[in-house]
């Protein structure tokens, strides 16, 4: 028995169970730069793993701590935690500018990395990105790069003002013109001009007042070639609608003086008389000839006058300074000085001031000569050209461009002193040097007051043109009446051509939707009538058509189908004319509507096609806002920014009682800004770059592209505001890359 009993306590005897972990244990765990004891949560057998997150030891690591237990010992390792990225579902609340919003990363952001963000996700009035980074799983963030969209600029010198014609120049610089101000029309020409390397410019009034009548509403577009830059403006309202044509000239150009529009001169003017329009005739038979043209003070400060003509008769035996048979003079007057050119003999000579009328040489002032000879020979067609330098006080002339040079002139002269006939005496010059008399000097600026063409006895004058090289500033008259009907709020667009469409505006029978095509083509039934004649008639296509590059004509093409309006906005892109909105007879318009043309002059598909790209866009209805186009690489218009405006519905003609109207939809002026682009469903769609901005909000002010800012700039100043007031200001808006495609939302970009 007792055997038995040993041999089954050796076999059944039981064996010592593993010892478990229990919750008091712990041991050390090193989690980043954190060293901390850490146990299980509960008791765990030998063998047995459980799992802890890694905050427990700091909460800038994720994942999971390993706890083992082994006999009642425990294994920890760290190897699991990694630096805490950030994720989609965290925020941070961030203020820029008067915006505080709150921000969370587009994706998710491992500790150390960041990720790229448009600033204006945060305010839509900035541009620029800023950064989201995560640090161990907090959100930071960097805005120090973001800048405002719109910066005030320096405050214009001209008084408050809306309804201006402005235009963009090549250069950046922008012209105003005209406007409506406190005290009515305006009659002002201001240029700003961009400062180099800056982002900067300064404002400059015109030293003259233009000679168009101070107005509003008018239409104004730049045309531009290779030998000039020059800017149109049409129609506007200065107290009655308007239907007149200017061209204003950015660089000096030779300007046409008519031939008729002359003055009889001489002791037998009645033997002076127009052929044609082309054609000035003139021959003395017994007394002197001749006709002479009073200059405009717009054209005083011309630098040049271009005269071609053809002198017949003459003989070459006649005494120095004295004019006589067969003598042709021409007589500039420079301020109080009548400066005289003579031929004679085959030569040229000059004369200093007459002070006399006709222009008769006296006996007392020698005539200098001028060379060489043959320049002046009767029976020849000459082109003359005489260059008032008035730095060196001096007219230098040529004849077919081959330079007349005073005899005996001093070294490096090449024209002769205004009024040199009194001073100088080159037939008299002794070693040298002419001492001249105690005389006054009559000339001071060198204005240009009367260019006159006379011929003596025996000699006949043929006039083929007469032309002043006009300066910078110019404004030239197109049309005193066009044939469209006078109006004011129409738009007017260059096209690629160089022609000009024209629409819509209220005028005298109420809103209009007509449209009127400028070209430089002249088709009348009268081919001899002058261009200024000429532009004053629609142009007829069954006519014969002749090149009239200044003047042309305005053809009238077939009236749009959208309604009537005033103050739409209009710009050339690369699909063609794109006019949005405007004032309807029943009501604001947000429509947008497109214009295209192709094939040869006159053709059906030369007068263009209408097409509606959308009945309503995204913003509100509205007038007196602006279209501004930015071009792509093709350097054709595929973006454009609407702005401002005055929006919402209309008045009710009846009060309706009832809840407040809605502020979004208030008949009142705004300063958001919308982007459209060819991709968008061909500037159907339209995107909303910003609600407001940082000014009063506004209409009818000037907003025109500055590309010397950047691509993707323009500056907008004046205007009417919605605190019932005309304003004084500028601004300038500066967009970035992706305000091309008109993105406003992109995927962030994590480094």
């Amino acid at each position: 028995m007792k055997c038995f009993l040993a041999v089954w306590f050796a076999c059944f005897r039981q064996v010592p169970a593993p010892v478990p972990c229990k919750p008091t244990l712990a041991a050390d765990v090193q989690v980043g730069d954190v060293q901390a004891l850490i146990g299980p949560s509960r008791t765990i057998l030998h063998l047995e793993v459980e799992e802890r997150d890694c905050a427990i030891v700091t909460f800038g690591y994720e994942g999971m701590i390993v706890i083992t237990c082994d006999e009642g010992s425990l294994n920890v390792t760290a190897e699991g935690c990694t630096p805490r990225r950030c994720q989609p579902e965290q925020s941070i609340t961030v203020r820029l500018g008067e915006y505080s919003v709150s921000a969370s990363p587009l994706q998710t952001i491992a500790s150390g990395g960041q990720e790229l963000r448009f600033c204006r996700n945060l305010n839509p009035l900035f541009r620029n990105t800023y950064i989201m980074y995560c640090n161990y799983g907090e959100v930071t963030v960097d805005t120090s790069q973001c800048v405002t969209q719109w910066d005030p600029m320096t405050s214009p010198p001209w008084s408050r003002r809306s309804r201006v014609g402005s235009v963009g120049l090549s250069d950046g610089a922008v012209l105003m013109l005209g406007g409506l101000g406190n005290e009515g029309p305006i009659r002002e020409v201001w240029l700003w001009q961009p400062t180099p390397g800056t982002l900067a410019g300064s404002w400059h009034q015109s030293e003259k007042l233009p000679p168009w009548s101070g107005r509003f509403g008018s239409a104004a577009v730049r045309l531009s070639s290779e030998q000039q830059e020059q800017v149109v403006l049409m129609g506007g309202n200065d107290n009655q609608n308007r239907d007149d044509v200017w061209r204003w000239l950015r660089h000096p150009e030779p300007i046409e003086l008519s031939l008729g529009d002359s003055q009889a001169t001489g002791t037998q003017a009645q033997d002076c008389v127009l052929e044609t329009s082309q054609l000035l005739l003139c021959h003395a038979k017994q007394g002197v000839s001749g006709r002479k043209w009073d200059i405009s003070h717009y054209l005083e400060m011309s630098t040049e006058i271009h005269i071609d003509l053809l002198h017949g008769g003459g003989t070459d035996d006649l005494p120095t300074g004295a004019a006589g048979v067969g003598a042709a003079v021409i007589a500039i007057e420079l301020d109080n000085c009548r400066q005289l050119f003579r031929a004679e003999g085959g030569r040229w000579s000059t004369t200093g001031c007459t002070g006399d009328q006709p222009p008769w040489a006296r006996a007392d002032q020698p005539a200098i000569r001028l060379g060489p000879n043959g320049a002046a020979f009767p029976g020849q067609l000459r082109s003359l050209r005489f260059v008032l330098d008035r730095e060196r006080r001096e007219v230098v002339m040529y004849s077919d461009n081959v330079l007349m040079t005073p005899a005996g002139a001093d070294p490096g002269q090449l024209g002769v002193p205004v009024g040199g006939g009194v001073c100088r005496d080159y037939s008299n010059m002794q070693n040298g040097s002419l001492v001249c008399p105690d005389v006054q000097e009559p000339v001071s600026v060198m204005h240009l007051r009367v260019v006159e063409l006379v011929v003596w006895p025996e000699a006949s004058l043929e006039v083929r043109r007469l032309a002043v090289m006009a300066p910078a500033g110019f404004w030239q008259p197109l049309a005193d009446i066009a044939p469209w009907p006078a109006r004011a709020a129409h738009v007017a667009v260059p096209l690629p051509d160089g022609d000009i469409l024209l629409m819509g505006g209220v005028g005298e029978s109420g809103l209009l939707n007509d449209v009127w095509r400028w070209t430089r083509k002249r088709c009348t039934l009268l081919e001899d009538i002058r261009p200024l004649e000429a532009a004053r008639f629609g142009l007829e296509c069954s006519y014969k058509c002749r090149d009239s590059p200044i003047y042309g004509q305005w053809a009238q093409l077939l009236d749009a189908p959208w309604a009537p309006r005033e103050e739409p906005a209009a710009v050339l892109t690369t699909s063609g004319v794109i006019l949005a909105g405007g004032r309807a007879a029943l009501g604001y318009t947000n429509d947008v509507w497109l214009w295209q043309h192709s094939g040869d002059f006159c053709s059906a598909q030369w007068q263009g096609v209408w097409s509606q790209l959308t009945p309503q866009a995204s913003w509100l209805p509205r007038h007196g806002h602006r279209l501004v186009g930015f071009a792509g690489e093709t350097g054709e218009v595929e973006t454009v920014l609407l702005v401002g405006g005055f929006g919402g519905e209309p008045f009710n003609s009846e009060v309706i009682r009832g809840e407040e109207q809605d502020p979004a939809v208030r008949p009142n002026p705004r300063n958001d800004i919308w982007c459209g682009n060819k991709n968008l469903q061909n500037w159907g769609q339209w995107t909303q770059m910003a609600p407001s901005a940082p000014f009063s909000a506004r209409a009818q002010f000037g907003a025109v592209i500055a590309p010397t800012i950047s691509d993707f700039s323009f500056v907008l100043f004046g205007g009417y505001d919605d605190n019932a007031r005309l304003v004084a200001d500028q601004w300038r808006w500066t967009g970035e890359n992706t305000t091309f495609t008109c993105d406003i939302q992109e995927p962030a970009s994590t480094l």
